[in-house]
């Protein structure tokens, strides 16, 4: 589902986490740029979801340049093994920002002795 969409504002959504070994994997798109292509867009992270509240998220992972519409994706790395964990992505140009919705939840379980790796998204 995609909210926060006012004409000419980018939208973006949530896809995925897949853990790793040494990080998390967090993917989602810029399914439109809107009517402004220079887009700036990030993923918000953390033990909470603090919605459409930038300064109530604990991370902030920012993608250089203009984002191009199709997939994002960013590596991060969660403090604890087995907590759980929210994100949304972000998106904004000239015309307003626009958030994916609802927040996807992870919890990341690499297990760094054995190399094992499991994930719930």
């Amino acid at each position: 589902m995609i909210v926060s969409y006012r004409y000419g504002t980018p939208v973006v959504s949530n896809l995925n986490a897949v853990s790793e070994t040494s990080f998390m994997t967090l993917n989602g798109s810029l399914v439109s740029a809107g009517l402004d292509a220079n887009v700036s867009a990030a993923v918000f992270w953390g033990a909470n979801d603090a919605g459409e509240y930038m300064s109530g998220w604990t991370h902030t992972n920012w993608f250089p340049g203009a984002a191009a519409e199709g997939p994002l994706s960013t590596n991060v790395t969660p403090d604890r093994i087995g907590k759980l964990y929210y994100f949304r992505f972000f998106a904004s140009n000239s015309f307003g920002q626009s958030w994916a919705d609802p927040a996807h939840s992870f919890i990341w379980w690499a297990d760094i002795r054995t190399g094992s790796v499991f994930s719930t998204w």
